[in-house]
This record gives structure tokens, C-alpha cells and sequence, in this order.
């Protein structure tokens, strides 16, 4: 990870989530940490026994465990996306700066995500799907994550912003930050759906 700027300016003040010009590197190390462990723990979960990958249990969540790696692998690869065309900078999606709209401010900052919401159509899993086609997601996401694992730092330090359909403009930072809290959103409630019986 970049520890500084490859034009040595020093960080714009960012508007929405995102570190502090004094502890932007441990911030931005820590959220690109726990977004990187979604795609570490799916990559675990494929492991899994068909039982348990595709076991569903309604009373806890109509989707079972390989729903939701389905659904996570397609809502971080969004995440991906945007973070490469914020390396790129303003223009078409890209603004040079935003807010997140007010009601999401307590959700970032909170840093956990509301239960019983409906996943837009686009990052919903399909009906009928194969174990090796939802690896096939999960390692080339991946992948793409890795190979922006350089620019990090200086991405934190940009106040460019893309927006997100329900929070608002978010930048890199912001970003990130939603995509590690979507994982540990949807980690939590696989837990659930296994410990109250899928696979067993």
C-alpha cells in the first residue's frame, strides 16, 4: 500500500465518510483490511458442503449462504468498479466533491448497515446458479481488488466522489468503508442461517 502521494500534494479536505488527514493511512488500512476479508471468507466458504453452501432456512433469511456470497460478490465487485473510476478521477459518474444525504451519515458512522432492506435487482442472486460459476465471481473480484491494493492511500486522500443509490455521493474512502460494512452485514446473518440449521 502507498504510504504518500505520487504528486506530494497534500490531502484536500474530503467531504463524507473517510479518515482524518492525520490518521488517513491507519484508517484507509484498516477498511481496505475488512473489505479484503469478504472476499478471504467467501473464497472459505466455497469450501463448504453443498448442504450447507445452499442449505436455506426462511425463518432466519429467504436466501441461503451462497445467495448471499452470490449477492456480496456482485454488490463488491460494484464497489470495485467505482473505486476505478475514482482512480481515474472526475468525469461522467466521478464529481470532484459530495455529501452522503443526512439520513446516511448515522449508518457510516455507525458503521453497520440496517436489516430487512431489498437488494436492488442487479446485485440479486440468481434462482439457479453453480458452485463453480459463484467461485468464478469471487476470484476474479478479488483479483481486481488486489490490483488497486497500490493506490489505497492516495485514493483516501481524494475528495472525489461517486454516488451510491441509497447514501449519496460517497468517496473512495466511503466506499470502501460500505463495502467492508456490507460484508460484516451479510456474515452475520449466514452465521445465523447456520447456526439455526443449514447443513446440518
Amino acid at each position: 500500500m502507498k504510504t504518500s502521494s505520487s504528486d506530494g500534494a497534500a490531502p484536500r479536505e474530503r467531504s463524507g465518510p473517510g479518515p482524518s488527514p492525520d490518521n488517513a493511512l491507519d484508517r484507509a488500512a484498516r477498511e481496505w483490511l475488512g473489505f479484503r476479508r469478504v472476499y478471504e471468507r467467501a473464497r472459505r466458504a466455497l469450501e463448504w458442503d453443498d448442504d450447507r453452501l445452499f442449505g436455506r432456512v426462511p425463518d432466519v433469511s429467504g436466501w441461503s449462504p451462497g445467495d448471499h456470497l452470490f449477492h456480496l460478490a456482485l454488490a463488491s465487485e460494484l464497489v470495485v468498479r467505482n473505486l476505478r473510476m475514482l482512480r481515474k478521477g472526475p468525469g461522467g459518474m466521478v464529481a470532484e466533491d459530495g455529501e452522503p444525504i443526512p439520513e446516511a451519515r448515522p449508518i457510516l458512522d455507525r458503521g453497520i448497515l440496517p436489516r430487512g432492506t431489498t437488494a436492488p435487482r442487479m446485485v440479486t442472486p440468481p434462482d439457479d446458479y453453480d458452485r463453480a460459476f459463484l467461485a468464478d465471481l469471487v476470484t476474479s473480484g478479488e483479483r481486481d481488488l488486489a490490483r488497486l491494493e497500490p493506490d489505497v492511500a492516495e485514493l483516501f486522500e481524494r475528495a472525489w466522489t461517486i454516488p451510491h443509490q441509497t447514501l449519496g455521493p460517497l468517496t473512495a474512502a466511503g466506499w470502501v468503508r460500505f463495502g467492508r460494512m456490507h460484508g460484516v452485514h451479510h456474515w452475520r446473518i449466514v452465521r445465523e442461517v447456520i447456526a439455526a440449521g443449514a447443513g446440518r
